[in-house]
């Protein structure tokens, strides 16, 4: 009878042990989810401001052609 007891406290054990590792793994996995998001909000962010740039130059550009086509 001690030999059941002691196999299923054993067995017990493992199972708690299997879902701490289960629950620490998805922690792991959320957090590298969470880094490679912000990751991906700052490469977003760069795009943003590099297109935001864009337009002020294709903007003084066009701006320009346009007093020189009236000059001309």
């Amino acid at each position: 009878m001690e030999i059941k007891e002691s196999e299923c406290r054993a067995n017990s054990q493992a199972e708690v042990l299997r879902n701490a590792l289960d629950e620490h793994s998805l922690e792991l996995r959320v957090k590298a989810a969470n880094e490679a998001e912000a990751a991906c909000q700052q490469r977003l962010s760069a795009a943003e401001a590099e297109i935001s740039h864009l337009r002020v130059e294709l903007d003084a550009s066009e701006r320009f052609l346009l007093l020189n086509s009236i000059s001309v």
